[in-house]
């Protein structure tokens, strides 16, 4: 991999791919139900499906994973807070990849790689990267209004 590629990124494309919190501070404290309302009645302001999801350990709305990104976010008095969640991928001795899966591995591996030396980088390299960040355009204006 070429070095000076590497270290020639765009800095907004690093901070997007890097970026996993995002926190909006209101002027007045706002509920996770008020929130959810509001951004029910702006369902197509928002890149993609969402729900309430309500726990043992408190409340959320969750977004639909994409790309293996899923959006959650939590109210807490004026603040909410946005985060990036993504699905753990471990190989341990019981979950062994199978050959189709380091296959498919390698070659994802491999696109990456010259997506990096070509300085192209594709909807499949920073798709979800650009979901997380789209959740947060969203939500920021439709807060301000």
């Amino acid at each position: 991999m070429d070095w000076k590629a590497m270290t020639q990124m765009d800095p907004s494309v690093i901070d997007a791919m890097t970026k996993s919190k995002e926190s909006i501070v209101l002027v007045e404290p706002i509920t996770l139900d008020e929130l959810y309302s509001l951004m029910d009645q702006s369902r197509p302001l928002f890149p993609g499906d969402f729900k309430m999801k309500k726990g043992m350990f408190g409340s959320s709305i969750v977004f639909s994973r994409y790309m293996d990104i899923g959006v959650e976010i939590i109210t807490k008095g004026n603040t909410v807070v946005i985060k990036r969640t993504q699905a753990s991928k471990s190989v341990s001795s019981n979950n062994r990849m199978s050959i189709d899966k380091i296959a498919d591995f390698t070659q994802t591996t491999q696109s990456v790689v010259h997506n990096l030396e070509t300085g192209k980088l594709s909807e499949g390299f920073m798709g979800g990267a650009n979901y997380f960040k789209g959740i947060c355009a969203a939500l920021r204006e439709l807060l301000q209004s």
